[in-house]
This record gives C-alpha cells, structure tokens and sequence, in this order.
C-alpha cells in the first residue's frame, strides 16, 4: 500500500481531495474556453464550458457530502496526489489555438482518465470502507464522462492528427 492515494483514510480526508480535483476541473475547463473563445474557436471552447459544467456539479455534490463535517485545510503540496498535481489540473499548457475539435476531446480525455484513475487507486487502496465506496462512485462518474467523451471523439469530422498551418507561429532568434 504504498501507493499516495493509500494515505488518504478519512472520509473528511477524501472530500477535501475530491473537492479540489472539481474545483480544479472546473478552473481548468473555463481557463480552455476563455482562452479558445478569444480566438474565436466557439465550437471547442462550447466543449469545455460543458466539460467545466459536469466539474461544478460534482463539486457541488461534494460539497454536499461534505456538509456537518470539518474538511481537513491543506497547503498544496500536502495533497496526495499520484504525480505531484490534482488530476485535472493538467491541459491548458497542451491547448493551442489552432486546436479542433477532436484535439480538445483527446485533451478533456486526458482530464477525465486521470481524475477516473486517482479514484479508482483510492478505492483499490484507502483503508476506510466508506471511502472506498465513495471513491468507487466518483470513478465510475469520471469513467462515464470519459466514455461520452470517446463517443463525442468517434462522431467527431475533425482529424486528430489534422493541425493546420499556424499564422503567427512562434520564432526563435539564432
């Protein structure tokens, strides 16, 4: 049991990993759109504005579970987080603004499997036997998210491996 997510034997505990996993989702996914907004990509950052909307939902249902119970306060790094940052903290540096549609459905899929698997390793691993179911649930919420996302990506017209040419690349002085 050596895994991070081991640590993590209090339902209190998990809550207050739950609720920054969300609260971070959701950042994350606003962050995406406001930024594909502003170059005018409406189609995907529409995408993330749905994706930062199953994040606030969550977080408000962890909120709920969290009511008449004392969330532990934690600095960032005290978090026991399997590579050192919340699972849906990932994405934006991998956004670009010439992104389509499929791009931004591979990157929230990347979100989603990773927020699925630190749920899953806490309910393989928390010592707590409500912990374990809880975390059971989230993860099969975050497998349902991915799964819709992969069905989105399988309808998509958009070719993954398709970037177009950007106008305003980036240049290295010699």
């Amino acid at each position: 049991m050596n895994a991070p997510t081991a640590k993590i034997d209090s339902l209190p505990l998990f809550l207050a990993h739950a609720l920054v996993v969300e609260e971070e989702a959701v950042e994350n996914y606003e962050e995406l759109a406001h930024v594909l907004k502003a170059h005018h990509n409406d189609a995907v950052a529409t995408l993330f504005e749905q994706m930062a909307d199953f994040g606030r939902k969550h977080a408000d249902e962890v909120r709920r579970l969290a009511e008449q119970k004392t969330l532990p306060k934690r600095a960032p790094w005290e978090y026991h987080w399997p590579d050192g940052m919340s699972p849906e903290a990932g994405g934006a540096a991998d956004a670009h603004y010439l992104m389509n549609t499929a791009h931004a459905l591979q990157l929230a899929m990347d979100n989603e499997r990773r927020a699925r698997d630190f749920y899953a390793s806490v309910a393989e691993h928390s010592p707590d036997t409500e912990v374990r179911r809880l975390a059971a649930a989230f993860a099969a919420e975050e497998a349902e998210h991915l799964q819709l996302l992969q069905d989105w990506l399988a309808r998509c017209p958009d070719d993954p491996e398709d970037w177009p040419d950007d106008p305003d690349e980036a240049h290295m002085p010699e």
